[in-house]
């Protein structure tokens, strides 16, 4: 996992980050530890966090609260001469919707967030419909929901994703399929 950015505020580094539109659905970052909560606080109360990716400052908006939270993890770090410093946390921020499957909440969209895309919107798909979608029809209904845009990516840095509409009837799209010959039993 490669550096991708760093939080010019607190100076935080930054692995991963996924955006919807400038919100935050998953974020990845390592730091010493109060700068790693000060960031996680702006993330929830800030009109805007700022990244520096690259040359660029990406700006991260306020989140939807209710759907973003984080898990945080003290990081020892052992330096070049081998002396162990503390006092550094790593710390995950996502988007429930993103990792986290609860077919009681309604929400109209999740998040697929996989370094095997397909294998990632399978899973959703069993989790979400009544019935398992065949692998061999993963690609077609792909194609199909970024075509109705049921699909759509994310902004991603060192993380690929994409913002799945849940509110639509994903059997129709199979129905179709298999009426029209493009995909079979």
């Amino acid at each position: 996992m490669n550096l991708i950015g760093t939080v010019p505020l607190t100076g935080v580094k930054v692995f991963q980050l996924a955006t919807d539109f400038s919100h935050p659905v998953f974020i990845y970052m390592v730091g010493i530890k109060a700068e790693v909560r000060r960031t996680i606080a702006m993330l929830h109360s800030s009109d805007e966090v700022e990244v520096l990716v690259g040359e660029n400052l990406v700006a991260i908006k306020k989140s939807w609260n209710e759907h973003l939270t984080s898990v945080t993890s003290a990081l020892p770090i052992t330096l070049p001469n081998g002396t162990v410093q503390k006092g550094w946390s790593s710390a995950f921020v996502y988007d429930r919707r993103a990792l986290e499957f609860n077919p009681e909440a309604y929400t109209p969209v999740t998040y697929i967030l996989s370094d095997d895309p397909y294998r990632g919107f399978q899973f959703h798909l069993q989790n979400k419909e009544s019935f398992p979608a065949h692998t061999s029809w993963i690609a077609y209904i792909w194609d199909k929901a970024h075509a109705l845009k049921l699909l759509t990516p994310l902004t991603g840095y060192g993380v690929s994703g994409w913002k799945m509409k849940v509110n639509h009837d994903w059997s129709s799209i199979i129905s179709e399929g298999l009426k029209n010959k493009d995909i079979s039993l």
